[in-house]
């Protein structure tokens, strides 16, 4: 009677049977990751609040600089505009009636003041002969060096107002008139000049198109005694800022002809 022995493989190392020792190893690797797992994240666990931390001050820094560059661009911006339109920078934008001339320069405009009603009379202060007409002429004539402005950001430079230059050239025509009444003809630099006031000014007038509409009335010569209300500036307050900003440089206008 023969017995068979059921065969089993050993591990010639331990006299182990070979599958057993083969549990054993992957029970062993098993816990060998198990416990470099555990490890690695209680390392992670150790390195995280650094990494928060060193990510927390990059962001500050990186968030500090771009503020100093955006501070720095806004500076550099309001410089430049300010350095190319500080001298109207006052000036609210065009209202959108305003239809703009393709191919010409904008207006360069100083402030706008409140306008207001104002009947026109007959003063004669300001009518007659030079004696009798340069007090009155003399006071709104010599506003602010005879309306020559400067501003600090055009260094070396002037600038006229142009409602000053068409009150100097009704002056020069007031002054034609009386001098012709006394014989005295004008020369060749003076008629000229006068000459560009009168096409001045009818460039001026037609420009304002003034649209008050005049009441005559018989028996009286003019609008004046008609008590005709006009829509008006502020010419006075205009000449308060010519005065802020008066050009204390030397000029030369030969042939201006105004009051000394």
């Amino acid at each position: 009677m023969s017995v068979r022995f059921k065969s089993q493989e050993f591990n010639s190392e331990n006299n182990l049977p070979l599958m057993q020792s083969r549990d054993s190893m992957e029970k062993y690797h098993d816990d060998s990751y198990d416990a470099s797992s555990e490890g690695s994240s209680h390392q992670s666990e150790i390195r995280s609040p650094l990494q928060t931390h060193w990510l927390f001050y990059l962001t500050l820094i990186m968030n500090g600089i771009l503020t100093i560059v955006i501070f720095s661009l806004l500076i550099w911006i309001s410089v430049i505009q300010k350095r190319n339109y500080d001298i109207f920078e006052h000036v609210p934008p065009y209202k959108g009636e305003i239809i703009h001339t393709p191919g010409i320069a904008p207006p360069l405009l100083g402030p706008e003041f409140q306008k207001h009603t104002e009947v026109f009379h007959r003063n004669e202060s300001f009518m007659g002969e030079k004696t009798k007409a340069y007090p009155a002429w003399h006071e709104i004539l010599h506003r602010a060096r005879h309306g020559r402005v400067a501003f600090e950001s055009r260094p070396g430079e002037f600038f006229g107002i142009g409602g000053y230059h068409e009150l100097h050239c009704v002056w020069l025509l007031q002054q034609t008139i009386d001098k012709a009444i006394n014989g005295v003809v004008p020369d060749e630099i003076e008629a000229d000049h006068l000459y560009h006031c009168a096409e001045f000014l009818r460039q001026s007038v037609m420009c304002h198109a003034d649209n008050t509409i005049e009441r005559r009335f018989e028996g009286i010569l003019g609008p004046f005694s008609a008590n005709n209300t006009h829509v008006c500036g502020n010419w006075w307050a205009l000449m308060d800022w010519a005065d802020a900003h008066k050009y204390a440089g030397v000029y030369l206008n030969p042939t201006s002809k105004l009051p000394p």
